[in-house]
């Protein structure tokens, strides 16, 4: 299993799903390579563990912004050419190399490397496609880099129908492709407190978060409370979007709380469990959204836009509402319905905690091993 980042999403999945497959395949069969600065928290003994990919370095250690630029664009090929090392140091090589991501600009070739050491190689792709086009190259170059990488691997692994259907669209047909629904995180779960906010948006803020869509959204509605938190990434959109929103809904009579900041891993989870509805109003989206997990692990009711594989899991659990488009009107409309209910969705949320398992998803990737090496 290579998951070269060893903090956030990815190593936090890797974490879940490498647990359950240790289960299934046993702990002899598994390895993980990732980085030097592994979170101890996604740590474990249930199977082996190389930790000696370099961690990316923070601005902070570098004296000027050129120096900190450069060390990060070099960071990525001297990383995976370290993984490649030490696959070819392994006395016995892996049948199969597991990749949780992939460096876009020369994915083809890593790929192609893997499986001349004699490894078949398979993906699980989070993101059909970039959160926003890549530098220089647009958005259609970026759709022809990503596909000529997806179509050197043996197999891919995606978390839905929809998004199984987008993968092959952009890879091709004859590109093999299994589902592996996300599984609901297995964090120690927090009684849910009294309500801090009727309306919650957490997660990481750029534009294609739909956040200037959300508060839209809201003028169209009776005033009530919103909570804003998660890292920004982008800061002239925060200036140019967010902030004139925010304030034309506190004009209106809104209680808006903005926390601009990355939050602990138990400040994430207590943002999402203190809330009536947690919105989800992503526009371009190519992906499952950990978030949504999260909100069934804390028994949230969400409302999502139809991005990604959100609406899917949505409309099949009933844990929530689809806005019927990406207007501000459907938006408010899919609000107005769950905050007007009286259903809690609390009965729909538990069915759906039990039905993601995570050994489930250990399960349908195991079959997918499977399949790669019957050919």
């Amino acid at each position: 299993m290579f998951t070269p980042t060893g903090t956030g999403g990815h190593a936090r999945y890797t974490w879940e799903l490498c647990h359950a497959l240790a289960g299934v395949l046993g702990p002899d069969n598994l390895t993980l390579v990732t980085s030097s600065d592994l979170d101890p928290g996604f740590r474990s003994s249930a199977y082996a563990i190389i930790d000696q990919l370099p961690a990316i370095r923070h601005k902070r250690h570098f004296s000027s912004r050129l120096a900190w630029a450069l060390d990060r664009l070099l960071h990525y090929p001297r990383r995976d050419f370290a993984f490649l090392r030490i696959l070819m140091q392994m006395p016995n090589r892996p049948a199969i190399v597991h990749l949780q991501e992939l460096t876009p600009f020369y994915g083809t070739v890593f790929i192609s490397l893997v499986r001349l050491l004699g490894c078949r190689c398979v993906m699980h792709v989070h993101n059909v496609l970039p959160h926003k086009p890549l530098p220089v190259l647009g958005r259609r170059g970026t759709r022809w880099l990503m596909r000529q990488a997806y179509r050197g691997l043996d197999a891919a692994i995606v978390h839905s129908t929809g998004l199984a259907s987008a993968y092959r669209e952009l890879a091709g047909r004859r590109c093999r492709v299994h589902i592996a629904a996300h599984g609901v995180w297995t964090s120690d779960t927090l009684e849910r407190p009294r309500p801090v906010a009727d309306v919650g948006f957490v997660g990481v803020i750029r534009p294609n978060k739909g956040l200037h869509l959300l508060l839209d959204a809201l003028t169209l509605l009776q005033p009530n409370s919103l909570a804003i938190a998660g890292e920004v990434v982008d800061t002239s959109y925060i200036k140019a979007q967010i902030e004139p929103r925010i304030e034309r809904l506190r004009a209106l009579g809104w209680s808006v709380s903005f926390h601009g900041k990355s939050l602990s891993e138990s400040d994430f989870r207590r943002a999402i469990a203190s809330v009536r509805c947690m919105t989800m109003p992503y526009t371009d989206f190519h992906a499952q959204s950990g978030i949504l997990l999260d909100c069934i692990a804390a028994r949230t009711p969400v409302v999502v836009t139809p991005a990604g594989a959100l609406a899917e899991t949505v409309r099949k659990f009933a844990i929530g509402v689809v806005a019927r488009d990406l207007s501000p009107a459907a938006i408010a409309e899919a609000l107005a319905s769950v905050l007007g209910s009286n259903q809690t969705f609390s009965r729909a949320l538990e069915v759906a905690a039990q039905e993601l398992t995570w050994d489930r998803a250990a399960e349908a990737t195991r079959r997918c091993y499977q399949a790669v090496e019957s050919g």
